[in-house]
């Protein structure tokens, strides 16, 4: 049991000598952090008036009854069984907020086309800089990243579904910026969705275009995890979390938030990410909304196991591992008003047997999102309409495939 204490208890005039948390034992500082004025108004304005100063009992530890919400309605496996091998959603979770108005059927707006495309471009080359700049031991300042994720929250603001869709119109693969800038967009989305303070969504924007700083110093193909990778690269691979929140500490714009979630966001509910191996109660709340973003890129982009998974299936397979424990229920339902079961930008075959793309998100009803029919320009909300989706689909230049229902179980991130 920690230390209960008041914000007005808590120094701000030397590091933290244990790590600090809130009354529901999610910890919020790592042990060494300084508390800054700016901090402690950032735990008040999210009402936070005490706070634990040491470990919480274990009593707190995440287990996969607390995924009871997202479970229910599924089948006693979780998932039903898909005539073409895949896994097919038939229920939703009652956490789907249904105060959400409808989607409206607009159209993308070719300004913001040109807006995120400027945004996106000039994203990636300031990862890269940065990114090098670290590695070679010369950045002194993250600033440029900030200023990124303002013009993206700005944008999100308008119309997340097209900031969304456009930002994931090229699949990342192993380009490290792109797929940093990806997680960026996506995470600040998934935050909106869940409500957080502006100020939660700034920072997880930055830490997601930092989080993987420290591997620009690694070769290209010692960046990403492979079956052939060997146990000395995979090792040197699971500590760059802990290098980049080390290599951080003198960068100007990188406060002790951002580092710790740099530092976690590839921890898992369960105990079983790293680098440390740590469960959800001491994981940053913010630090668990990147790691199921970073999942869902990674497995629509290229796996561990070299393979793109259908976008349809990669968010069964999350919400699958999301009932088990391995991921936070919460941000997995976030990240489900955001892009929908069928997520924004994918194909879908529809019982009429036309194709459609999935052009905006439907929070209130995700197995029936708004659709672009065979490449046309009438929009149809598929929640008003006699309609509904078949199966998923894909372009057959992606590469990607529809997972077995055999292969749900197995790690694949």
């Amino acid at each position: 049991m920690g230390m209960i204490l008041r914000l007005s208890e808590i120094s701000t005039d030397k590091p933290l000598n244990e790590s600090l948390y809130d009354g529901n034992g999610n910890m919020l500082l790592e042990r060494g952090s300084r508390v800054t004025i700016d901090l402690l108004k950032d735990f008040a304005r999210r009402g936070l008036k005490f706070l634990e100063l040491g470990e919480p009992e274990e009593d707190n530890v995440f287990s996969p009854k607390d995924a009871s919400d997202l479970s229910e309605g599924f089948s006693s496996r979780g998932l039903d069984d898909d005539s073409q091998g895949g896994l097919a959603v038939k229920s939703l979770p009652k956490v789907i907020d249904s105060s959400i108005s409808n989607p409206k059927l607009s159209p993308y707006q070719a300004e913001t086309s040109e807006r995120i495309d400027k945004l996106a471009k000039r994203a990636v080359e300031v990862v890269n800089e940065l990114g090098t700049a670290l590695a070679e031991g010369s950045l002194r300042d993250a600033g440029p990243i900030h200023e990124i994720a303002d013009g993206f929250l700005q944008e999100l603001a308008g119309d997340t579904d097209q900031v969304v869709a456009e930002t994931f119109a090229k699949p990342s693969d192993r380009d490290l910026a792109l797929r940093s800038v990806q997680m960026s967009v996506m995470g600040m989305a998934v935050c909106r969705a869940m409500n957080l303070p502006d100020s939660d969504q700034a920072t997880v924007g930055a830490a997601a275009m930092l989080h993987d700083m420290a591997l620009f110093r690694l070769p290209e193909q010692e960046r990403f995890p492979h079956p052939l990778m060997k146990p000395e690269s995979r090792q040197v691979y699971e500590w760059h979390p802990a290098i980049a929140y080390d290599m951080l500490e003198k960068v100007r714009e990188t406060d002790g938030s951002i580092r710790l979630i740099v530092l976690q966001t590839h921890e898992q509910a369960d105990g079983s990410g790293f680098p440390r191996r740590i469960t959800l109660p001491r994981i940053h709340r913010l630090a668990r909304v990147l790691n199921v973003v970073d999942t869902y890129i990674r497995l629509v982009g290229c796996g561990c196991d070299g393979q793109r998974i259908f976008p349809a299936d990669a968010m069964a397979y999350l919400m699958h591992h999301s009932c088990v424990g391995r991921f936070d229920p919460e941000v997995t339902c976030g990240l489900i008003k955001v892009v929908s079961l069928y997520p924004v930008g994918s194909l879908v075959t529809l019982t009429n047997s036309k194709q459609a793309r999935v052009f905006r998100s439907n929070p209130t009803s995700p197995l029936q999102p708004v659709v672009m029919v065979d490449g046309g320009e009438e929009l149809v909300d598929l929640s008003q309409s006699e309609l509904d989706v078949e199966n998923p689909s894909d372009e057959p230049d992606t590469g990607r495939r529809r997972l077995p229902s055999g292969e749900f179980d197995r790690i694949l991130w």
